[in-house]
């Protein structure tokens, strides 16, 4: 009585046909992409993000750098950037070179890599050097 019988299911990850206990690679693939949103989003409720993000603002002096970079001085709707995406590279998270102040709209477009990476690594490490210099004074 306790033996399990095999039962097909239509997958909802690969759409075929497979015995109900089976993990595809689409599944495995689901479950992992699962797991890693779960370590990002943990990440971002830590007092330590919190921290950081504020350090970030202050040293951006509170405006989108995309914006400042263009001439306009916009501080609504800002957001912490991390221009190396966590899920891409965990351990860089809290690099103030991988960090950058975007207003909503500027944060949507470097998702989409629409701003180059290159540009925002650009003036997140002038930011930061600019910061360092200030603080030796």
């Amino acid at each position: 009585m306790g033996v399990l019988q095999k039962m097909n299911v239509l997958c909802k990850y690969c759409s075929r046909i497979h015995d109900k206990y089976y993990e595809c690679q689409e599944k495995i693939r689901a479950k992992n992409k699962r797991e890693e949103k779960t370590q990002e989003k943990a990440y971002r409720s830590t007092n330590s993000w919190t921290r950081k993000s504020i350090d970030i603002r202050h040293r951006d002096q509170g405006l989108c750098q995309i914006c400042a970079k263009n001439g306009i001085y916009n501080n609504k709707d800002l957001e912490v950037h991390h221009i190396e995406k966590l899920k891409d590279n965990y351990k860089e998270r809290d690099n103030d070179y991988n960090l950058i102040t975007l207003c909503n709209e500027h944060h949507r477009q470097a998702e989409k890599n629409e701003i180059s990476k290159e540009l925002l690594k650009e003036i997140a490490k002038e930011n930061t050097l600019r910061r360092e210099r200030n603080s030796l004074v």
